[in-house]
């Protein structure tokens, strides 16, 4: 690895797999370009007893390295998470201890990708009487959260109904009601209300956005409310348009991730298709 690289090089490399399958394969690190793939050690917790788990993965401009963060939760209605940090470099992981919140999934079985921007992973949470947004400081080790704009909070909104993601190069939430999607955007530390979405929001499903592409279209994930399988809209914020972009050829189980193209070596001699 050079310490020329950019801070989140590599994006979000997880598949959402129920925690059995988890603690059966354990954890794999690829690099799509280079094919090389990396088996990570199993992490130090009792797997039988997960009943939720979370991860993320992000770079560490200070020491050079890529960290795999874990969270994992031992009772569904808990607000206690414990938490785990793997280092590339080190090939081992440390407990980090415990945190006063539990992280959102649309499954309680489903693994919670973290969101990665400016070296930070974020992820949707529950507090103790509130819902947050959980953080983790990929360099300092530290954690923190953020507060909902306070419309949202003020309305109870269920969390479900918000997605984090990057609006253009910005940390962002959509948040969804019956007739428009809301947009907000982070700047200098505040929430700002972008935008509302109101193109087919009945028909159309609205979920994380994905990319700002060239001709300035926001690339969402989404889709037809009645179809399955990985699909994404693109939005147009001039024209409030929109338009489905289907993906052919995957299962309907797979998802849309993003990444960055990249050389970094992992070290560990084995790739795909050997």
């Amino acid at each position: 690895m050079s310490s020329l690289l950019p801070d989140g090089i590599v994006e979000r490399i997880f598949t959402r797999l129920p925690v059995k399958s988890i603690s059966r394969f354990s954890i794999c690190i690829w690099n799509p370009d280079t094919r090389e793939y990396k088996l990570v050690p199993e992490p130090p917790d009792d797997l039988d007893a997960i009943c939720y788990s979370a991860y993320g993965i992000g770079f560490d401009c200070k020491t050079d390295d890529y960290k795999v963060l874990r969270i994992v939760g031992f009772e569904i209605d808990g607000e206690v998470s414990e938490t785990s940090l793997y280092s590339l470099a080190l090939n081992s992981w440390k407990k980090l201890g415990s945190i006063p919140y539990a992280f959102v999934n649309d499954f309680y079985f489903d693994v919670n990708k973290g969101l990665l921007h400016d070296g930070v992973l974020h992820w949707r949470a529950t507090g103790i009487n509130s819902n947050v947004i959980g953080c983790f400081d990929i360099s300092d080790e530290t954690f923190h959260d953020v507060r909902f704009p306070d419309k949202i909070s003020n309305e109870d909104a269920d969390p479900h109904d918000s997605c984090l993601g990057i609006w253009e190069g910005k940390f962002c939430i959509l948040h969804r009601n019956r007739v428009h999607v809301d947009v907000w955007k982070m700047m200098d530390d505040k929430w700002s209300k972008l935008l509302n979405i109101t193109a087919q929001v009945t028909d159309l499903f609205y979920g994380r956005p994905l990319q700002t592409l060239q001709n300035g279209e926001i690339l969402i994930e989404g889709g037809p409310r009645v179809e399955q399988g990985p699909r994404s809209i693109s939005y147009d914020p001039k024209l409030e348009g929109v338009r489905v972009r289907n993906i052919h050829g995957f299962p309907k189980e797979s998802e849309v991730e993003t990444y960055i193209e990249t050389l970094v070596v992992l070290n560990s001699g084995t790739y795909v298709g050997q």
